[in-house]
């Protein structure tokens, strides 16, 4: 048992020196992001494929062909007669992080979202999808002194895994001009943390793995206030979601060579706060163009995750521009959307070395299939975080995303001659 105290204490006390103190280290290697080694992971946004395209903005945006998941109120603005909309995305990542010694490069893929919304009434609009919420992905290696122990130490870090939600999103169209909405997730999943030590002093090897869980209800708001002009519209929008706490169950388990138990699992819980958020936007609309802005505020300083490291108030920046083309048009190519977008953002680690940003921008395109009952999306997106200076690590990505909107027609009389 002593043995299980020990690593413990050593492992969550020395993890952050470790990853971003490479001067105090011997040669590391890492793949996948470090930055997801602390609380949850990365926080993912919940984005459709028009948000993809205009840098992630969307709270002031209302489209009358796609689903907007920046602002529940917006749910309302997919106009007559589409009655019905399902939205697939999957994503293509390729990932570089580099350090002032080291570079490393790796490729993932999967399951973006899927959203269907749907119209209850002529004033009431609901949407319900499933989207990761967060991501873990690390996998580093350090050499550092254990201790009393002479030769320094080998330490293996990985993490896997991450949390999704499932959502429905309702909307009430209150006036002409005024809509508001509320979606309520259910987060859910689990993460795995493990630790390997190994040292010519130590006659076994020991590995440490730590499964965390967590199940919880999350709510947020918005509103959007549209004005509309002779030949165009400027719509008003904002976010709002309280903090919230929740517990993570935390399954801890020490091996000794991966093959012998020391220490029999060991269950604790841990209580969570996620910050709370406010946001505001705008959209400009005429019928050829689209101009979204958005800013948001996440109150992180009062954020709280087990490993109790420091983290600092954030805002992120969004401005995106859609060509639309000509809905009417029986032809294809005049249906043709083309997108773009740039982001900047805080990020809400405030390390013992430094803090930093994010930025990156994207362009994309959604093809129209079967005169606009169907259109297929591609987006690309560029992202940059940290930096080599001060022994952190600078990441970017490369991103392309695929979606596929569905539109159908419900509880309409077709007549044929």
């Amino acid at each position: 048992m002593k043995y299980f105290r020990f690593f413990r204490l050593l492992i969550l006390v020395s993890m952050p020196l470790i990853i971003f103190g490479h001067r105090r280290c011997g040669a590391q290697s890492i793949a996948g992001s470090a930055y997801t080694v602390f609380g949850i992971g990365d926080l993912l946004p919940r984005q459709s494929a028009v948000n993809k395209g205009l840098g992630g903005s969307g709270i002031g945006l209302r489209n009358d062909f796609f689903i907007n998941l920046q602002n529940p109120a917006s749910y309302t603005a997919i106009s007559s007669p589409v009655t019905q909309l399902f939205e697939m995305g999957a994503l293509v990542e390729f990932d570089r992080f580099r350090t002032t010694s080291s570079e490393e490069s790796s490729a993932s893929g999967g399951i973006g979202n899927i959203n269907l919304w749907f119209r209850l009434s002529p004033k009431w609009a609901t949407t319900v999808g499933f989207a990761p919420y967060s991501k873990v992905d690390y996998d580093i290696t350090t050499q550092r002194n254990l201790g009393a122990l002479t030769n320094q130490g080998i330490i293996n870090y990985q993490g896997s895994g991450g949390f999704n939600q499932v959502y429905l999103g309702n909307a009430f169209q209150v006036t002409k001009n005024w809509s508001v909405g509320v979606n309520s997730a259910l987060i859910f999943g689990s993460i795995l943390k493990t630790e390997l030590i190994e040292s010519l002093e130590l006659a076994n090897n020991f590995w440490v793995e730590n499964q965390l869980y967590m199940n919880k209800f999350y709510f947020d708001f918005g509103t959007q206030y549209s004005i509309f002009l002779a030949k165009s519209n400027l719509t008003l929008g904002a976010t709002f979601a309280y903090e919230s706490e929740f517990s993570v169950t935390n399954e801890t388990t020490l091996f000794e060579s991966r093959l012998n138990t020391i220490s029999g699992e060991t269950t604790t819980e841990d209580n969570y706060l996620l910050p709370l958020s406010a946001g505001f936007g705008m959209s400009f609309n005429t019928s050829r163009s689209t101009i979204s802005a958005d800013v948001k505020y996440q109150n992180w300083s009062s954020a709280s995750f087990s490993d109790d490291h420091g983290f600092r108030d954030t805002f992120h920046y969004a401005l995106g521009y859609e060509y639309k083309t000509n809905f009417n048009s029986d032809h294809n190519f005049d249906l043709v959307n083309l997108r773009s977008g740039v982001f900047y953002k805080d990020n809400y680690l405030d390390l013992s070395n430094g803090t930093f940003s994010e930025w990156g921008f994207n362009i994309g395109v959604g093809i129209p299939v079967q005169g606009n009952k169907t259109s297929i999306n591609l987006n690309y997106t560029y992202h940059q975080r940290g930096t080599t200076e001060n022994g952190l690590i600078e990441e970017t990505v490369s991103q392309i995303n695929f979606d596929v909107v569905i539109r159908d027609v419900w509880f309409i009389r077709r007549k044929f001659d």
